[in-house]
């Protein structure tokens, strides 16, 4: 079982993130190809988290998840 999965990793830029077995408190990041940071959020709370990157260009996008020692890192697509 995936403790970091992406609902719809194909997407227009808008995407939930379901995390499981992690303490709250965890930080999550979306960077570009190239490494650029495209978002970030301060601490969250909860199991699913929506995230909306409107301006977000086509493209493949990394999205990391940091919580105490653990970090998980999932690529994901903007169509």
């Amino acid at each position: 079982m995936s403790i970091l999965k992406i609902a719809i990793n194909s997407n227009n830029g808008r995407f939930t993130l379901s995390l499981k077995n992690l303490v709250n408190n965890v930080l999550d990041n979306v960077y570009n190809m190239v490494g650029a940071s495209v978002y970030q959020s301060g601490f969250l709370q909860g199991k699913d988290v929506e995230i909306n990157l409107p301006f977000a260009r086509k493209g493949i996008y990394f999205v990391k998840v940091s919580g105490g020692l653990e970090q998980f890192i999932k690529k994901m697509i903007v169509n």
